[in-house]
């Protein structure tokens, strides 16, 4: 039962590219067979598509598993050309036959237990396929999915979550603790890793430009500036903002450098100066209170510029790239907050 349900996830995402595609329905759709894929185009009855090189990638791809499927198969036809892109995976064919037609297409009705709007949904994944490694941009084969995958998937989003390594230990029924946090801390490290190498193409410094990528966008010790990045001014780093003649407006210092993942600080830096403002609006007059708003104006649109500097660098991403760098982000985040609130250890080391 779970071989087949991998199966027909794999092929209503394939499905639903497809339909994007062509317009041709699904029950058109799932007569295609791997004779009807040529030169980065399909055909759909008597009708040929044009591909686009993402859709057409991946098709060629999952084309090329099903050729190896049939290929492995004691009922394998005499040509791979007719076998149907869109088997059953509930059906075998008849024993004594190795033509086409006794290999049944997937019955519409199975679809049904992915919920009303699934094609629409299914067309909406980055690859042609069940989505693998490189953040979903690439497929991975269906005979690739194995049960004990969610094993791991499970006990690795404990480690992500923070949960004690013991009692993960526990869970995974490890011998000793130290597996646990080599199975996992480290690919949680990996995936850190690689989400900070990322972020480091997509960071702006003072004055606009790409910042300094060799700069870590993680704090290593507690800092009273907005979490950029660690102020380098010793009295600040010593008095708080009381030794820092910018007062929490570290976008107009020379050590600001913000990348993604430092969006979700600058909206809520800005609220808390809105809410400043309306507490200082709705107190008594006294005579620095224009000069307290003034300060606060300022210091939130110079964090409102930062923000729409950001998000423009974002937009202007092709939409690939951007769900990578907003993935890279939430992984970024999740770590930084962990530091915040008292430091991680990974393996007995204690980040500085």
């Amino acid at each position: 039962m779970f071989r087949r349900w991998v199966t027909l996830l794999e092929q209503a995402i394939v499905i639903g590219h497809l339909h994007r595609a062509t317009g041709q329905s699904i029950e058109d759709l799932i007569l295609v067979t791997v004779g009807d894929v040529r030169d980065r185009a399909v055909r759909v009855g008597d009708a040929s598509y044009a591909l686009e090189p993402q859709v057409a990638d991946g098709l060629i791809d999952y084309v090329g598993a099903c050729r190896v499927r049939a290929a492995n198969s004691k009922y394998c036809p005499a040509d791979l050309d007719a076998v149907l892109l869109f088997r059953d995976p509930g059906s075998r064919p008849l024993k004594d036959e190795k033509r086409r037609d006794l290999w049944r297409p997937t019955l519409l009705s199975r679809f049904d237990a992915l919920g009303q709007g699934w094609l629409e949904l299914a067309a909406q994944y980055p690859c042609v396929g069940i989505p693998g490694v490189d953040l979903g941009e690439r497929r991975i084969g269906a005979d690739l999915v194995k049960m004990r995958l969610f094993r791991h998937t499970y006990l690795q989003h404990l480690v992500n979550l923070g949960v004690d390594f013991f009692i993960v230990q526990e869970l995974a029924d490890h011998a000793n603790v130290q597996t646990t946090i080599d199975s996992y801390v480290r690919v949680n490290a990996e995936r850190l890793r690689e989400a900070v190498d990322l972020l480091a193409r997509h960071r702006i410094g003072w004055f606009g430009d790409k910042g300094d990528a060799h700069r870590m966008p993680v704090p290593s010790r507690p800092t009273r500036d907005m979490g950029t990045n660690d102020c380098g001014n010793p009295a600040v780093l010593d008095l708080g903002n009381a030794g820092c003649e910018f007062d929490r407006m570290c976008f107009d210092c020379a050590h600001y450098v913000a990348d993604p993942s430092n969006l979700p600080d600058m909206k809520s830096e800005i609220h808390t100066i809105n809410m400043s403002l309306a507490r200082l609006r709705a107190g008594p007059e006294s005579d620095l209170r224009p000069h307290h708003e003034a300060v606060l104006v300022a210091r939130r649109e110079g964090w409102r510029s930062k923000l729409h500097e950001l998000e423009k660098h974002l937009e202007a991403l092709p939409a690939p790239e951007r769900g990578k760098v907003l993935a890279a982000s939430e992984i970024v985040r999740e770590f930084r907050d962990r530091v915040r609130n008292g430091g991680i250890n990974f393996g007995g080391t204690e980040l500085p």
